[in-house]
């Protein structure tokens, strides 16, 4: 299960750094440039082009889904396609490729993130290569678009696809190559920013009780993604006491918060409830927990996301609500709700 597509988001220590950057102009024209503010600008610059990235991989075109059509989706599609009609041999009589604002809006955010001035390596050369491939892809996706969207598979019986539906799911191989690539890097740096994030905090004030919430909610949620697959009781160990630990700091937040409402110590609480109840049904019967419903066909679950949410294990579907707990906090508490 791909737990990344909602697992990132925009650093939250340095926004009134970023907010008083200027990218064009650099530091103030009345400033002196010394290594000190220097310094600064170039920390507010890599957080402002961090935060960009975070965008690329934010973005889905279909709120309204938990998921929507990530390019693994459309791959299950085209291939369903290919098995259903050109390996069989039959006339081509249904067929869509995949949509236009996905690959646009990632190519769109992907430009805008390379081009701020920061230094960011692995992720950059990370990012570029997805860029190049979500290029190379759009033109072949627009040209089979075209060719689907007028039914021209009804005059010429799939000749088009025959020829360049292989390509466009070999591209398609290639994004999510990419992609996985870039969202790797991605993890890596975002661990890196949130736990130092945590340690620079003055300890037991209100931005050490809040970094540290986030930090052991990520890195619970990193250990648990990883056991929707195979359970390792080493690994879930490490979890409940992760979770212990946040239940402290959740604890220590709650006492001294700034603001009266309790919404986002609500949204820690039932991350810390959501982790243990999966601990321990891993514990308890993990075959059955981690098991996918096998009730829906491979071509269903290619059709529609409805039928691969169906298919979903009970581990996936709790892990969903876990993460959609994080998410709800990172939110508020950028919106300074918290």
């Amino acid at each position: 299960m791909d737990y990344k597509k909602i697992f990132f988001f925009a650093i939250l220590s340095g926004m009134t750094l970023i907010a008083g950057c200027d990218d064009k102009k650099g530091v103030s024209e009345n400033s002196v440039e010394t290594p000190a503010n220097l310094t600064e600008h170039n920390k507010a610059q890599e957080i402002l082009k961090y935060n960009a990235y975070v965008d690329v991989s934010n973005y889905q075109s279909y709120a309204n889904l938990p998921y929507g059509e990530d390019f693994a989706n459309q791959l299950l599609k085209q291939k369903q396609f290919m098995a259903d009609y050109i390996k069989k041999d039959k006339p081509l009589d249904n067929y869509s490729t995949l949509s236009e604002d996905p690959i646009s809006g990632k190519i769109e955010r992907l430009e805008k993130a390379v081009a701020i001035n920061a230094s960011l390596p692995k992720l950059d050369n990370a990012a570029a290569t997805y860029l190049q491939q979500l290029k190379t892809l759009q033109p072949l996706n627009d040209e089979l678009s075209l060719y689907a969207n007028t039914k021209e598979y009804l005059i010429d019986k799939g000749d088009l696809f025959k020829q360049k539906g292989p390509r466009l799911i070999a591209q398609i191989e290639e994004v999510i190559k990419a992609e996985n690539a870039f969202e790797d890097e991605m993890t890596q740096h975002d661990n890196q920013l949130v736990k130092a994030q945590f340690e620079s905090a003055e300890k037991n004030s209100l931005a050490y009780f809040r970094n540290g919430v986030i930090y052991y909610e990520k890195i619970i949620s990193h250990d648990m993604g990883d056991q929707l697959d195979q359970v390792d009781n080493d690994t879930l160990a490490r979890i409940d006491a992760n979770t212990n630990t946040l239940a402290d700091l959740m604890k220590g937040y709650d006492k001294i918060k700034s603001v009266s409402s309790n919404t986002c110590t609500s949204d820690i609480t039932l991350f810390i409830a959501s982790s243990r109840s999966m601990t321990k049904k891993m514990r308890d019967d993990a075959k059955h927990y981690l098991a996918s419903n096998d009730a829906y066909s491979d071509e269903l679950k290619a059709s529609s996301l409805v039928y691969r949410k169906l298919s979903e294990s009970s581990a996936e579907s709790d892990f969903e609500s876990l993460m959609s707990h994080l998410s709800s906090l990172i939110d508020k508490m950028n919106a300074d709700q918290c």
